[in-house]
């Protein structure tokens, strides 16, 4: 689970990775977001750095949100440390916790 804001460049993740149960995630310089009446979308890149600042991955996201939270989509594109090699794939959802703030839970599978 990332907590995701919309003011905070760098926000912290946990995860059920061994080695990997806590870091913080960032946003690629590739990653975009877009309003629109209705809520808006994601596409873009997120970086999460494992504890410790040795091991992490990139996600790349494609994800819509509203009020309610987001949905969406995810796949590893790079990982490094530990994790170097790593692959996998799954989705996202995102639960409303301000105007601000959203928790996306990461679910799915990685080898």
């Amino acid at each position: 689970m990332a907590h995701t804001s919309l003011v905070l460049e760098e926000v912290p993740f946990e995860s059920s990775l061994p080695g990997c149960e806590t870091g913080t995630v960032v946003n690629s310089e590739d990653s975009m977001a877009q309003f629109n009446n209705h809520g808006g979308s994601f596409i873009g890149t997120k970086e999460f750095t494992c504890a410790g600042g040795t091991s992490g991955f990139d996600l790349r996201l494609r994800a819509r949100f509203g009020a309610g939270g987001s949905t969406g989509s995810w796949v590893v594109a790079d990982a490094w440390g530990a994790y170097a090699g790593m692959k996998g794939s799954g989705s996202l959802v995102g639960v409303s916790v301000s105007e601000t703030e959203i928790d996306d839970i990461f679910t799915g599978t990685v080898r």
